[in-house]
């Protein structure tokens, strides 16, 4: 009767670890937490283990358990010290141009108290009711409280941002100047190509275009009462030790941050890999992909894609939005992408392929090249799992990365992606 009752109890136990060892086998070193069924298991394992402490089948239950429960916590790896190095590069090439930012800020600071460029006063601001627009039309200001995008707004005429107070006075910011697009694009791809990370006080020089009146706040039903303010036109943007951006001179199409003349040079030195070499494989793509990320070596970065993802600017202009994607993810999420190579599944979705160890066997070349006359183009598909982990060496998710080629060419990135 005895040994009926430990039988019963051992298989409703089993029950329940079979679905907890299923869990853990699904979830492939990533960590999770434990619900109903693994809690059951814990439960029941343990109260066998108390009551029949000498059984060499609860014995076995229990280490099963404790196997589980470690798995549960996930899998953890030591990064190798070359997947950091970006890091070091990036606050190699970040201290080089924002020592060049500050020193070319600290020349413009030389001419703030000329009160024929500058107004003597920013806040509070000049009074709108007794300041002669004509006096200050064309003065510039220096803001050192420019908060974007937080005080952003939306209006009929377009976006403006907000810098002050209903005590102190506003200026606005117009968003859709030419020159504040300059400026603005200058400082993103400072953000792409160098450091992702521009948070801190931001400074800005604008010139007093008009004067407007405003609601200074976003949202469906703003509570701010409505505030006239003097409209600025932003020519530069200043983030300390990081980067100074200008929209540079009105024939210019493009703006710059300082020292960017010298970024291939600086970033050139940090680049461990700079091409993807001929036939390589889906692993070895991935591998450069994800290192052309991490060092944001943005060409080598295109050249690992599917053509799909470059030929119109519609797909270059997603490429970028994903890249930018990205870049957060290696900030903020995961510092190391690791393929896993022994499941790599490459299939053909278009045309035939020959296998030399299966239809290739009973083929004559003549009737091979009979059938390749009517096939369509071959493409081949490869969906190669990758997984995530964190500086600390804890893995994320699992996510598989999707590749193509076409007619034996080469292997690009095609979807499922940023990593």
């Amino acid at each position: 009767m005895e040994n009926k009752e430990i039988k019963n109890k051992i298989i409703r136990a089993e029950f329940f670890l079979k679905k907890f060892e299923d869990k853990v086998n699904k979830a492939k070193g990533v960590p999770f937490i434990l619900r109903y069924e693994e809690k059951e298991a814990l439960n029941r394992v343990k109260e066998l283990k108390l009551e029949y402490p000498n059984s060499k089948e609860v014995e076995s239950l229990f280490q099963r358990t404790k196997k589980c429960i470690l798995a549960s916590k996930g899998e953890g790896k030591k990064i190798p010290q070359e997947e950091l190095a970006y890091k070091d590069s990036e606050k190699m090439i970040v201290e080089v141009l924002g020592n060049i930012a500050n020193e070319e800020w600290n020349k413009l600071a030389t001419e703030f108290k000329d009160d024929n460029k500058y107004l003597s006063s920013v806040f509070p601001v000049p009074d709108v009711w007794n300041s002669s627009l004509k006096k200050i039309k064309g003065k510039k200001v220096v803001l050192t409280n420019f908060e974007y995008p937080k005080r952003q707004f939306p209006t009929v005429s377009g976006d403006y941002l907000a810098t002050g107070s209903i005590s102190e006075g506003f200026y606005f910011t117009r968003l859709s100047t030419k020159s504040w697009i300059k400026a603005y694009n200058a400082l993103k791809r400072f953000k792409n190509l160098v450091c992702s990370d521009i948070s801190g006080f931001w400074s800005v020089i604008g010139r007093i275009e008009t004067l407007e009146m405003h609601i200074p706040e976003a949202g469906e039903s703003p509570t701010a009462p409505p505030a006239t303010g003097w409209v600025l036109d932003v020519e530069v943007i200043f983030i300390k030790d990081k980067v100074l951006a200008f929209a540079g001179n009105k024939d210019e199409t493009n703006g710059y941050f300082a020292g960017e003349a010298r970024l291939e040079e600086l970033k050139s030195n940090s680049y461990t890999i700079t091409e993807l070499p001929p036939k390589s494989s889906p692993v070895q793509v991935i591998k450069i992909f994800a290192r052309a990320i991490k060092e944001k070596n943005y060409d080598l970065f295109l050249d690992c894609l599917h053509e799909s993802w470059k030929d119109t600017p519609k797909a270059l202009a997603r490429t970028k939005y994903f890249w930018e994607n990205n870049q957060e993810r290696y900030k903020n999420m995961y510092v190391y992408v690791e393929p896993i190579e022994e499941e790599v599944k490459i299939t053909t979705i278009q045309g035939e392929a020959f296998q030399e160890d299966a239809e290739d066997f009973f083929l004559t070349d003549e009737e091979k090249n009979s059938i390749m006359e009517f096939s369509e183009p071959l493409i081949e598909r490869a969906v190669v799992p990758c997984r995530r982990y964190k500086e600390n060496g804890r893995q994320l998710n699992i996510n598989p990365v999707i590749l193509r080629r076409e007619e034996k060419q080469e292997w690009r990135v095609y979807g499922n992606w940023p990593l």
